[in-house]
């Protein structure tokens, strides 16, 4: 049994091969020199246990590399136990870059530190004595080192061996000189290509080359090692898929959400974001991994407008407080924005083992519109609590439910009471009503709960002072799906001075009716009185002015022939005067009796009506040379009688001014308007002055002298009093020697009321 281990290890195991190898070596070329050979064998051993010792400190740290990085603490542990299968090993450590262990055989380490550790990032032998080969070499990722692999060996074995290999290289180093010169070179052959191969695999997977496997095959150490070795690539490469899907999940996650995020590690440097972040914040894509997030450029806000102390950053926030950072409102400033930015900020910190933060997740949830919603809100509400402080408007919440009654301080201004001093209630409330008012005032509240009407009555208040004031409600009542009220919300209006005022109106309104009742009447007698003095005036002129005339003639026929050319001059000259008066006085009466006509109402066709005038002027146009213009004219309602009397004497007034023209021009038109229609009547007559239009229209009133144009000027004030008592207008324009054209109008049938039997007064 002990031959069969002593042989396997001499010549199944790399190490017994070139212990045999070399010891046979040493016997056969030294043999007077056993002791000398011994020591340069144990100088030999020790040298090739640093090897080993550094090939496997450099293999643990490849190995452990990624999972440092990756902080897998469970991976790392299982990859230290592996190393127990190494019968020299006295201890395998993985720790960080700090020199915190974080995997060891001895479990009982783990987390403690490492003091002894070199400050440059090579592989270092700590300890190089038979009883311990002490290596630590460098874990290195992306040629940045995360930590450190460190590998104990012990030499109690090889100096067992070192010992047999004395004993019996003194007996057999004689017979074994030349054989173990034959076997020492081709085991050095053999033993040397089989670790070249593992370690070319390792080179090659160093140099990128992730694929590359050991092709070493067997049983002794090279075969194993190249197991191993492979065994841990494949794991890698899984572990390494996995990891690059993780993250493309992660970034992707990232990167799609409609969230702002940063991450920022424990020294609150950016480690990431996403381009909602990069836009909001003004940031570049391709910012270095790692750099600060000081910009100057761009700022954050306080919620009142005010910058942002640095400090009271949300990530910076986190890290002082250690604590999670929920719903903070942060404006952001930046020149690449036209208007601030406004942020619902959330930090959420990660902490390692030990309890410090090792990466801060910040997140902004752009709320600029709500913000802006609740900037105009905030500034109506303070425009209404000013409107209604202004206008005093006071305003109430009534919880019907839990009968809570809720006033804003207009309200107790309207009822002169002290917050402390009302009840907050629908009954305390009721006490400040007016005895005669309750019933009425409750009843209205008890029929908008019943969905009847909404409550918006007048009441009366009765104030602690005991004024009694004027109150106006208003009210919405709100239900809930039932049709339940839940709530009722209104304002009340002090209409006090309102109130009095509609009295004093209502008191001003009576006198004025009855002042105007009696105006009326004293008007009435008035015009009753003139109109019988109009008439007796004018029947008792006729009776002197027909004794004139009369005996103006028998005097014509009695001394007629006796008298001279002269005092026949004067005797016409009298007569024409009488005639003259007499033909005043008529017209006076013809106006009188206008102006006490009932009017009667009828569709009139002013086409027809003027074909009727002209026609009737027939005899006293014969061999005059006039151009009749005859447009549309409307159909009116109206007094055919009157309206004939306009025509006639609108008519007549362009035939008598136009007598003198070789041609007379007489144009008769309407011109339509929104609310009436215009009839005009144009001539080429001698016109007028326009300074003088405003007396066309008075009785008696003329601007041409009699022995040039007869009348009476009582035709146009006929005219006027006509068209107004038909609710229309009349006016005229004209130009001395240019012509003149009168104007009236006359409502549109659907605008206009007639009044028949109405006749008008003086």
């Amino acid at each position: 049994m002990m031959l069969g281990r002593l042989s396997r290890f001499l010549f199944g195991t790399l190490r017994g091969r070139l212990v045999v190898g070399v010891a046979v070596v040493h016997a056969l070329m030294m043999t007077l020199l056993v002791a000398d050979l011994t020591q340069r064998q144990r100088s030999m051993l020790l040298d090739r246990q640093i090897e080993e010792a550094t090939a496997l400190s450099q293999a643990l740290a490849t190995s452990g590399a990624g999972w440092i990085a990756a902080d897998d603490v469970s991976g790392l542990q299982e990859l230290v136990e592996v190393q127990r299968r190494y019968p020299e090993i006295l201890f395998a450590i993985l720790a960080d870059q700090d020199g915190r262990v974080l995997a060891d055989t001895d479990s009982s380490r783990r987390g403690s530190y490492l003091l002894d550790l070199p400050r440059e990032a090579h592989v270092s032998v700590l300890s190089g004595t038979p009883a311990l080969v002490d290596i630590a070499a460098p874990a290195i990722v992306g040629g940045r080192q995360v930590g450190w692999a460190r590998v104990g060996i012990g030499q109690r074995v090889a100096s067992e061996k070192l010992g047999e290999i004395f004993r019996s290289g003194v007996v057999y180093a004689i017979g074994a000189i030349v054989i173990g010169a034959v076997i020492a070179w081709f085991m050095g052959q053999w033993i040397t290509r089989r670790l070249y191969a593992v370690q070319e695999t390792i080179n090659a997977v160093r140099s990128g080359d992730h694929q590359a496997r050991s092709l070493v095959v067997g049983d002794d150490e090279a075969a194993v090692m190249g197991r191993e070795f492979n065994a841990m690539l494949d794991s890698l490469a899984q572990r390494d898929a996995e990891l690059r899907a993780s993250e493309k999940k992660y970034r992707s996650l990232i990167h799609n959400v409609q969230v702002a995020i940063i991450l920022f590690d424990g020294q609150g440097r950016v480690l990431n974001s996403n381009p909602l972040a990069q836009e909001m914040l003004g940031l570049i894509e391709d910012k270095p991994q790692g750099e600060a997030l000081l910009d100057p450029a761009w700022h954050l806000l306080k919620e009142d407008g005010s910058v942002l102390p640095l400090d009271e950053y949300p990530f910076r926030k986190v890290l002082s407080s250690h604590q999670p950072l929920r719903d903070d409102v942060t404006g952001i400033s930046h020149p690449g924005l036209s208007e601030v930015i406004w942020v619902l900020a959330n930090a959420e910190p990660e902490y390692d083992d030990a309890g410090h933060i090792t990466q801060v997740t910040v997140s902004f949830v752009d709320i600029t519109e709500r913000k802006r919603a609740e900037d105009a809100l905030r500034l109506s509400s303070e425009r209404l609590q000013l409107a209604t402080r202004v206008a005093n408007i006071g305003i109430w919440d009534w919880d019907i439910v839990h009968n809570e009654l809720v006033w804003d301080d207009s309200m107790y201004q309207l009822y002169g009471i002290q917050r402390g001093e009302f009840g907050g209630a629908y009954d305390a409330w009721m006490r400040t009503l007016h005895p005669e008012d309750k019933a009425h005032t409750d009843g209205e509240i008890q029929a908008a709960l019943r969905g009847e009407r909404e409550y918006a009555p007048e009441f009366r208040i009765i104030r602690t002072d005991g004024s009694i004031r004027y109150i106006k409600a208003d009210s919405r009542t709100i239900r809930d799906q039932g049709g339940i009220p839940l709530h009722m919300i209104g304002t009340n209006i002090d209409i006090t001075e309102h109130k009095k005022a509609e009295e004093e109106i209502l008191k001003l309104n009576q006198t004025l009716e009855q002042r105007v009742t009696e105006r009326t009447a004293e008007l009435l007698a008035a015009n009753k009185e003139l109109e019988g003095f109009s008439y007796s005036v004018s029947h008792d002129l006729r009776a002197p002015l027909r004794h004139i005339d009369g005996f103006l003639a028998l005097l014509k026929v009695k001394a007629g022939a006796s008298l001279d050319d002269k005092s026949l001059h004067y005797m016409n000259t009298i007569s024409m005067a009488t005639k003259r008066m007499g033909t005043l006085v008529d017209d006076l009466l013809a106006f009188l009796r206008m102006r006490r006509k009932d009017m009667a109402t009828e569709d009139v066709d002013l086409a027809t009506l003027l074909q009727e005038v002209i026609q009737e002027f027939e005899p006293e146009t014969l061999g005059r040379d006039i151009a009749w213009c005859i447009g549309k004219l409307p159909k009116v309602t109206g007094d055919r009688a009157m309206l004939h009397i306009v025509l006639v004497n609108l008519i007549s007034n362009a035939l008598k001014f136009t007598q003198k023209r070789a041609k007379s021009v007489i144009e008769v038109g309407c011109q339509h308007a929104a609310m009436e229609a215009i009839v005009f009547i144009r001539d080429n007559g001698v016109g007028f002055d326009m300074q003088y239009a405003d007396k066309l229209f008075g009785v008696f009133q003329r601007l041409h002298a009699m022995d040039e144009f007869e009348g009476s000027g009582i035709g146009l004030a006929n005219v006027r009093r006509i068209i107004s008592r038909h609710g229309g207008r009349t006016w005229a324009e004209g130009k001395v020697d240019g012509g003149a054209t009168f104007y009236f109008s006359l409502p549109h049938v659907a605008d206009k009321e007639v009044m028949p039997g109405k006749p008008d007064h003086f």
